[in-house]
């Protein structure tokens, strides 16, 4: 399932350049898992997502890591909605964003001088 949560960014109207392109890039995903065969349903609502869940006898939904914004906000109301349905809601974080995150506390440019000595530390990971 894709969820769009562009109407969240505001609590007041959300500019139509946003909507347009946060909706354009979720159909592009959606395009792509299509193209592999992947069966993809749109929501929008909280609800529509415990009820979808529900319908498919999901016990667990995983999603990528959000720390900060509006979808953190959505996931961290919505969970306490699956909880009780009976649904686990698991947010999985890539290894170099745990790896890079601790870096990223003041600015780009002090977070670029930490990036070769990420990649290195990336690759080492990578071949052990």
């Amino acid at each position: 399932a894709v969820m769009n949560g562009a109407k969240d960014r505001s609590p007041l109207l959300v500019s139509e350049n946003v909507t347009g392109f946060t909706g354009a890039a979720l159909e592009d995903a959606t395009d792509r898992l299509k193209d592999r065969s992947v069966s993809v349903t749109s929501l929008d609502a909280d609800d529509d997502l415990v009820t979808w869940a529900k319908g498919l006898g999901l016990t667990e939904i995983a999603t990528a890591y959000v720390p900060v914004g509006p979808m953190a906000d959505r996931l961290a109301t919505l969970k306490p909605k699956l909880d009780t349905a009976g649904i686990r809601l698991v947010q999985i974080r890539r290894d170099y964003d745990s790896r890079a995150w601790p870096n990223a506390t003041a600015g780009f440019f002090k977070f670029k001088a930490k990036i070769p000595q990420l990649i290195k530390e990336l690759e080492r990971a990578k071949a052990a």
